[in-house]
């Protein structure tokens, strides 16, 4: 599925990737869309989410952050967060948005798809053993 900035995309049973195709301010509209997103894709199962920056710089707006890291309704189901970039300003903007926001849903950053497949293949097998 396409959305202003890329795709979303299921990658297994319960992780889903959103893959940006190029640079993008995450404003409150572009959340709305991701989140809409997510929702059809997931069908209300538990889920983990992959942000693949894909060496494309995103920025997340304060209303993004808010929208994303708290639980609601929206993302009740939501059991982590990988967040992969290899640029600086993608690692900052991760950074922040772990260390200041405080995700309710855990949430990691990493330099390579391939550890963070892992780590969230992991964390969904865990929660679905409870």
């Amino acid at each position: 599925m396409e959305f202003s900035a890329g795709t979303i995309n299921k990658i297994n049973g319960h992780v889903i990737e959103i893959f940006f195709t190029r640079d993008a301010e995450i404003d409150q509209i572009m959340a709305i869309e991701i989140l809409h997103e997510i929702i059809n894709l997931s069908e209300g199962q538990p889920h983990a989410l992959l942000y693949n920056f894909n060496k494309k710089n995103v920025i997340l707006s304060g209303i993004a952050r808010k929208l994303s890291g708290v639980r609601n309704y929206n993302n009740a189901n939501l059991i982590s967060r990988a967040m992969v970039t290899q640029t600086m300003v993608g690692g900052l903007e991760s950074t922040h948005y772990i260390n200041h926001d405080k995700p309710e849903a855990e949430t990691k950053l990493f330099d390579s798809m391939e550890k963070a497949l892992v780590w969230l293949n992991q964390k969904v097998e865990t929660f679905l053993q409870k």
